[in-house]
């Protein structure tokens, strides 16, 4: 699985575990109970060769590549290659 430009939706949590969505779609910022994000939203996990080293909502990410995983009643990418992140504009 591979996302050419995601957007960070939900910073990295203490899991190094970050919440990302297509950069295309213009979604900014998803909430557990945000109907706009259902579907949209993708995990990048931490048991892959690479992660995520802490990024912010509104950051953008890209090539990301791995495999899709399920553990823990969630679907996520677990990295084979390293991310290049984009800090956001402040």
């Amino acid at each position: 699985m591979a996302l050419d430009d995601a957007r960070v939706v939900g910073p990295t949590d203490s899991s190094n575990i970050t919440w990302v969505v297509r950069s295309d779609l213009g979604i900014g910022r998803v909430y557990q109970d945000d109907a706009a994000g259902t579907g949209e939203v993708v995990c990048v996990g931490n048991g892959g060769l690479f992660k995520v080293e802490q990024a912010t909502v509104g950051e953008r990410l890209l090539a990301l590549s791995g495999v899709l995983d399920y553990d823990f009643g969630k679907y996520c990418l677990q990295l084979t290659a390293p991310p290049s992140p984009v800090p956001s504009a402040k």
